[in-house]
């Protein structure tokens, strides 16, 4: 009606909107970690409020592009950076997106932390483009964080690939590395080869698992001399001696179990091996120290509803701490609940097979524990399927619930078909 007076902006409400979300988007990137939250714990919890504040954000149009959320960028709450991020790159602004990425190229580390989570979970494909367009020129911190969020994205960053891996800067290389689970084969194989002579254990990581994904037998010698030798940073290495190693391979993981420097990351490993003699060996560390670690090693494994044998504290300050190893948490578990289970439940456990929560392994039982596991344990997981799929089927396990499942739908219809046998008889080249 001409005349009519626009509605007033409620920037109380949309101030509110924009706290919420970064307290909830804080709430789900440890939720991505928890040793007690599923997927559907996820989806239906923080991530849909999440949501519902971004969906309201993104209603507000320019005037709260303006006021609101650019400013947020370089604002003295960090916290607001990833949800005023992905709100301003959702929105597909032409003028926005270029805004967006020179903060991420010129601001500080805080900056580039909130976009780089912000534009892994933005689905406009027009940020691909101009993800690597960035890639030439920037710094090389900056230059890490591009092919971090273009390896999330599933992006081929093209042949700037094996100009930036020559650079002088191991973390680069053990970037570009990563990135190339998703470029050309010629480009990948010259990849991998330099980086599995490299010193530097980042390089050399990134290079096994690519190397792997992309079903180099020298990947996998690589892999299991670093666990023989116990080579510096080898958590990588055990945990996918772990999932894809031959039952001769158990005794590295029993001795480094033994070794105080590698005990808690072998026990770690120790419950995505899914043996029978793994579990036999969890539960005698547990016997000896009560620990949530050994019992959850030995609930992934064998099923064991952990939940009834826990004994937890009474204050409220006993917390998980999640990082990038195994969570740790204070709890202690009763020992003669895991024993007397165990005494009912071992007959159902054959010497010679693997097995997942208690399931014997199949391709859909590690679809299920996709799905349905800790959080904790889904990269682990999602880590195996890469390699087993020889990386048809990825699932990134910090991709929003409804992308992971839908990924998760793609596999099951694509009748993807793994087999249980240890890597070195799936790599074909």
């Amino acid at each position: 009606m001409p005349g009519a007076k626009l509605p007033r902006i409620a920037w109380d409400v949309l101030e509110e909107h924009l706290d919420e979300a970064a307290f909830l988007w804080r709430q789900r990137e440890r939720s991505l970690r928890s040793p007690e939250e599923t997927l559907d714990d996820v989806a239906s919890g923080d991530e849909r409020r999440l949501l519902a504040h971004l969906d309201a954000l993104c209603i507000g149009g320019g005037a709260v592009t303006r006021r609101l959320l650019l400013p947020s960028l370089e604002g003295p709450d960090e916290t607001r950076i990833p949800p005023a991020a992905w709100v301003l790159l959702e929105s597909g602004e032409a003028d926005l997106l270029p805004a967006v990425l020179d903060v991420l190229a010129h601001g500080d580390d805080s900056q580039r932390k909130g976009i780089q989570q912000a534009a892994r979970l933005c689905t406009r494909q027009e940020l691909d483009s101009a993800l690597r367009g960035l890639l030439p020129d920037a710094a090389p911190a900056v230059q890490r964080v591009l092919l971090a969020i273009l390896g999330f994205r599933q992006v081929d960053p093209g042949p700037i690939l094996e100009a930036l891996a020559g650079e002088d800067d191991p973390l680069l290389a053990a970037a570009c590395l990563d990135a190339a689970r998703f470029t050309t084969q010629p480009r990948a194989d010259r990849l991998i080869q330099r980086g599995l002579e490299s010193p530097h254990p980042q390089v050399r990581d990134a290079s096994i698992l690519t190397g792997l994904i992309h079903g180099y037998r020298a990947a996998w010698a690589r892999c299991v001399r670093v666990v023989r030798d116990q080579e510096p940073q080898g958590e990588l290495a055990l945990l996918l001696l772990a999932v894809g190693g031959h039952p001769r391979h158990e005794a590295l993981l029993l001795q480094a179990l033994a070794t105080p420097a590698l005990h808690t990351q072998a026990l770690w490993a120790l419950g995505f091996s899914g043996r029978l003699c793994a579990a036999e060996a969890l539960l005698e560390v547990l016997k000896a120290e009560p620990s949530w670690l050994a019992a959850d090693a030995f609930r992934a494994i064998t099923g064991f509803p952990l939940a009834s044998a826990l004994l937890r504290g009474e204050t409220e300050e006993e917390e998980a701490v999640l990082d990038d190893g195994p969570p740790a948490l204070p709890w202690r578990v009763n020992v003669s609940v895991v024993e007397d289970w165990w005494k009912e439940e071992r007959r159902r456990f054959a010497p010679d097979a693997r097995y997942l929560h208690g399931q014997p392994w199949s391709p859909d039982a590690l679809l299920l524990a996709l799905a349905q596991a800790p959080m904790c344990h889904r990269s682990v997981f999602a880590m195996e399927l890469a390699v087993r799929s020889q990386g048809t089927a990825n699932i990134e396990t910090a991709a929003w619930s409804h992308t992971q499942r839908a990924g998760l739908s793609r596999a099951r219809e694509r009748r993807w078909t793994g087999s249980a046998s240890p890597f070195e008889a799936l790599l074909r080249r």
